[in-house]
């Protein structure tokens, strides 16, 4: 028995052939898959666990005493200050990708590596081409952002349109919005309005500017 669950619980996998959810049992907390529990932690992050998109493994975000870890078909990765959302993963789950932080900075860990570090990861930004192969997220370095793919970051804006990454079907071309505002016009030039302008960037190379 249960002392609570989690909201939003139970999670049924893609193609309905798993089922999990998270629970509390006294001061110990549990996501259990199929009806086996896995390891005791002091807390799970809320919205876990994931599936992978063929609903044959699982992810999660837990708290370990000060310290939190992404566990991922019940095999827990290394500790950080914080792990902020639950893990991404590729259809099979033969590659993982989730934000962690240690101290002021985040970092994205890819495949269990610490990337490199950064001010602030997008949120929902980390996604996988359709076969796995490569990743993008969007990261933020002194107030400007940059979309990363394959631990290469392109060229740094003040916005991404809608944080959206497109990647082709075959994975071999990424594309999304920068957007760049420029400081208001100078006094008797113009309305004073920022100039905002909005550019393509298809495989980190932009496209002309667009007000």
């Amino acid at each position: 028995e249960w002392d609570d669950v989690y909201r939003g619980s139970p999670h049924i996998g893609p193609g309905g052939a798993h089922v999990a959810y998270a629970a509390r049992r006294g001061e110990s907390h549990y996501v259990v898959v199929d009806g086996r529990e896995g390891p005791a932690y002091d807390g799970i992050l809320e919205g876990s666990p994931v599936f992978s998109s063929d609903g044959e493994h699982v992810a999660y975000a837990a708290h370990k005493g000060d310290a939190m870890v992404a566990v991922i078909d019940g095999q827990e990765g290394p500790e950080f200050d914080r792990v902020p959302f639950a893990p991404v993963l590729n259809r099979d789950a033969s590659r993982a990708a989730y934000p962690a932080v240690q101290g002021d900075q985040v970092c994205v860990v890819v495949d269990g590596a610490a990337g490199d570090p950064w001010e602030d990861v997008g949120r929902d930004s980390i996604r996988f081409s359709p076969d796995g192969s490569r990743l993008a997220f969007l990261a933020c370095r002194q107030g400007r952002w940059s979309v990363v793919v394959d631990g290469q970051a392109g060229p740094a804006y003040d916005d991404v349109l809608g944080a959206r990454i497109a990647f082709s079907a075959d994975g071999t071309r990424v594309g999304y919005v920068g957007i760049a505002r420029a400081e208001p016009a100078a006094e008797g030039a113009g309305d004073g309005t920022p100039k905002t302008e909005h550019v393509v960037v298809v495989d980190g190379k932009p496209g002309p500017a667009y007000e």
